[in-house]
């Protein structure tokens, strides 16, 4: 039986599980088992699906971008889905355009679509981060 088909991206893997997108359901995949894990249900803060899109793995994270550019980013945690927040409309996406994967080097997160290319720099969110904890 089919557990994964993917579109227009590639699944991540991450201890024996592998984090995708089967058509248009974010899904966590027991690859042992090879079986979908049903519990793991990819949502954001306001309960509503994550739309199609494509993934990469980051250290335990999974950073995604959305057909109609909004990244976000969770935790590659096959016993929940664990959403740690999104940033809308980065790329413009009005035509469910961004479909090229996200790219991470050294702190920064570059995003594009067919418009423009955008770069995040992350290394001061982190360093923020470690300052407040």
């Amino acid at each position: 039986g089919r557990v994964m088909m993917n579109h227009h991206s590639t699944s991540v893997y991450h201890d024996g599980h592998l984090y995708g997108y089967d058509n248009n359901t974010l899904r966590c995949v027991n690859l042992r088992e090879g079986e979908v894990v049903e519990h793991w249900i990819a949502r954001d803060d306001r309960e509503q699906a994550l739309e199609k899109g494509c993934l990469i793995l980051a250290g335990k994270h999974l950073v995604g971008l959305t057909q109609r550019g909004t990244v976000f980013l969770a935790e590659a945690d096959p016993h929940e889905f664990r959403f740690r927040g999104q940033r809308e409309k980065i790329l413009d996406g009005s035509k469910s355009d961004c479909w090229a994967l996200p790219i991470l080097v050294a702190g920064r997160l570059y995003l594009r679509d067919h418009q423009k290319v955008v770069c995040l720099d992350l290394r001061d969110a982190s360093a923020e981060r470690e300052a407040s904890e």
